[in-house]
């Protein structure tokens, strides 16, 4: 089974331009707005996801070294 790239694209930027007429500028930029602002969002939600990681990480560390010191 054989996919038609073209087509699907020729389809996409046919119902695009249905829902944003090309030469609308204003509408051009509020979509691109909350595209940039999308791809902010996931990445300001990725990197806490990775501090709160490495918070967990450094202190389950220390947890571990208290238990060592106190068994000592």
């Amino acid at each position: 089974m054989s996919i038609d790239i073209d087509a699907i694209r020729q389809k996409v930027a046919k119902e695009f331009n249905q829902l944003i007429p090309p030469n609308d500028p204003i509408l051009m930029t509020v979509l691109l707005s909350d595209t940039v602002l999308k791809a902010a969002l996931k990445t300001l939600h990725e990197q806490q996801n990775m501090m709160i990681n490495h918070i967990l990480t450094a202190r389950n560390a220390m947890i571990e070294e208290e238990k060592k010191r106190q068994e000592n």
